[in-house]
């Protein structure tokens, strides 16, 4: 064999070689999914009446820092929504028009986990009408434990966990919220 042709063929065994690592890898991260998947680790959101973390977000369009302080006190719902989820986004079309109506949901923040343009984008505050909260040092998703969007965490006022749900219509999250109504009109 010519030196050409070895180093052809050496650089085949090496690619060979490294092909056989990258699969080994995957199966490794394959075989560690399912095991969290059995142990139903997916589902790790905080347990009930646990004490909720701590966090500070942006609220757009002022872009403040607000902390969870701030709602010590009061009974809170957090919704979780992304721009990427297309749940997420009809859930909120719907929130919007609803909240257009005249309807307030009381103590409802939203959480848009992603970039704060892609968010303010997608969900525009005035059009909305709840406070929407971005990033500023941490996704609060994480912190809670969500693992699939929309969702909706429940506070009580001592910031302890009350509940986790799931909604997947405007009408369905207005169930779980507390409304008021302006003028004392009832719908």
């Amino acid at each position: 064999m010519t030196a050409p042709l070895y180093i052809a063929h050496a650089a085949l065994w090496l690619a060979v070689v490294l092909q056989g690592l990258a699969i080994c890898v995957l199966i490794y991260k394959n075989n560690q999914l399912l095991t969290v998947a059995a142990s139903g680790a997916a589902a790790s959101h905080l347990a009930v009446g646990a004490p909720a973390p701590r966090f500070q977000a942006n609220k757009w369009p002022s872009n403040a820092v607000v902390s969870h302080r701030q709602f010590v006190g009061s009974r809170t719902f957090l919704l979780f929504v992304t721009p990427a989820c297309s749940d997420c986004r009809r859930l909120m079309t719907g929130l919007s028009q609803a909240l257009r109506r005249g309807t307030q949901l009381e103590g409802l923040l939203a959480y848009c986990d992603g970039a704060s343009r892609g968010c303010l984008d997608a969900y525009p505050c005035e059009r909305i009408g709840i406070p929407i909260l971005t990033e500023h040092d941490t996704k609060i998703s994480e912190l809670f434990g969500v693992r699939a969007l929309p969702a909706v965490v429940e506070l009580d006022p001592t910031w302890h966990v009350v509940g986790y749900s799931y909604p997947s219509t405007a009408d369905d999250l207005m169930r779980l919220v507390p409304k008021s109504y302006p003028s004392g009109e009832q719908s």
